[in-house]
């Protein structure tokens, strides 16, 4: 049985909670933890707002384009870091890599055949 209070408490729950999502940008999990009810409850208190859908779809594009330039920048992070020293761990660039994979092999290859013989 729903009293008039927890009818107050949820309406006053549901303002806040389209506050900070709308007027503030907070997350969904900000929210919750905010308020002290739970992100299934705020998503629901969101959903019924007209403005939910398009304030959604708007996020998810920012994220999205947020996430173009993350993985734009790791990739070029990578690609200017291939070439580092041996004191950092890494063995430089590829051309450097194939002469010493070339010449362990080689190296090996002469144990090995003067091993068996």
């Amino acid at each position: 049985m729903v009293t008039a209070t927890m009818r107050h408490i949820n309406h006053k729950h549901k303002a806040e909670a389209e506050r900070l999502f709308f007027d503030d940008k907070k997350s969904i999990a900000y929210i919750a933890d905010a308020l002290g009810i739970t992100k299934k409850t705020v998503g629901r208190y969101l959903r019924q707002s007209p403005l939910y859908a398009a304030e959604k779809s708007r996020r998810q594009a920012e994220n999205k384009a947020s996430r173009a330039v993350y993985q734009k920048s790791w990739a070029s992070k990578k690609r200017s870091g291939a070439s580092g020293s041996a004191a950092t761990g890494r063995l430089g660039d590829g051309i450097t890599e194939a002469a010493i994979l070339r010449s362990q092999h080689f190296l090996d290859v002469n144990v090995l055949s003067y091993e068996k013989f």
